[in-house]
């Protein structure tokens, strides 16, 4: 699934009055102009797909799983999710340095 960022760029390449902005949660889902209407639809939509692919996920396993987001605009999205995420910015760093350390005996 595309991210919020691509979807973004996406639309204001291809729509050409659509300005550019930044990727940060609305304070509301319902927009009030074009600008917020962008950012939910970007930052909303995106916690959406990640909400439903856990409740498929969670209901063709049985039992309720904790998602783990790393990197990118997670940050941002993370918060607007419904399912239970925990957010690890330097998750792949750990894993790499986890890996040295073994390697390294």
């Amino acid at each position: 699934m595309a991210g919020a960022g691509v979807s973004i760029e996406s639309l204001v390449t291809r729509a050409s009055q659509l300005p550019r902005i930044s990727l940060e949660a609305p304070t509301r889902v319902i927009g009030a102009n074009t600008v917020e209407s962008m950012q939910s639809g970007a930052v909303f939509g995106v916690a959406s797909m990640i909400d439903g692919m856990c409740d498929r996920i969670e209901a063709e396993l049985g039992y309720d799983t904790t998602v783990i987001m790393t990197g990118g605009l997670g940050r941002e999205i993370a918060p607007n999710c419904r399912c239970k995420i925990i957010y690890d910015d330097n998750l792949l760093l750990t894993g790499l340095h986890m890996i040295y350390k073994k390697n390294k005996k």
